[in-house]
């Protein structure tokens, strides 16, 4: 298992040299890993994933290779990514950002930019399945319980 970690960690702490737009989200997590520090307790945060992929309901169980693969990946989706960060680093709420750009407009001539602005807030008891829902009253969407309480 030290290998394995050791295999782990030189992984993230490389670049990922895929240039689709696949790799995206794995370089955003690397990057959020990385400058938070949390890629030195990688091996701590994953088998206290796999523990409680154990122990919740249905969700299916992960081995710590199956969460080392997620991780690595150089091509992550949204919901690999969204369940890493709640799940793996446990965070209580995620802002993505979008900035575009749509540079000089041909009708004013006036270079524009836009910005939107999605939060989602992580509510998790770690009694039940999770999903998000969208908050009626705003832009927000939020990880609720949808399985049964203990």
């Amino acid at each position: 298992m030290a290998e394995e970690n050791k295999t782990l960690f030189r992984t993230l702490s490389s670049k990922i040299k895929s240039k689709d737009m696949g790799s995206l989200l794995s370089k955003l997590f690397r990057q959020i890993i990385t400058e938070t520090g949390l890629i030195n307790k990688i091996s701590e945060l994953r088998d206290r994933y796999v523990d409680s992929s154990e122990l919740t309901e249905h969700v299916k169980k992960k081995t710590p290779s199956q969460v080392n693969a997620m991780i690595a990946s150089e091509q992550m989706s949204w919901k690999t990514f969204i369940d890493l960060t709640v799940n793996l680093l446990r965070v209580k709420k995620i802002t993505i950002i979008i900035k575009l750009d749509h540079g000089k407009s041909r009708i004013t001539q006036e270079n524009k930019i836009t910005i939107h602005e999605l939060t989602m807030k992580a509510i998790d008891d770690g009694t039940s399945d999770n999903s998000f829902t969208e908050d009626e009253n705003s832009n927000n969407l939020n990880l609720v319980n949808k399985g049964k309480s203990n």
